[in-house]
């Protein structure tokens, strides 16, 4: 999921229905190559 700038929180959502609870629900993917190099190389993977 991508973080928001505060890096708190997620681009994230849920569909709520009175009585029935979540029927749908989405986030955003993390699309920027420099955050997901920097993430590979914390978890000890090569960045191709």
């Amino acid at each position: 999921m991508r973080l928001n700038e505060d890096g708190k929180t997620v681009a994230a959502m849920d569909v709520l229905a009175p009585g029935i609870g979540e029927i749908i629900g989405g986030s955003q993917r993390e699309e920027r190559l420099d955050v997901l190099d920097a993430r590979m190389e914390e978890m000890g993977l090569k960045p191709s």
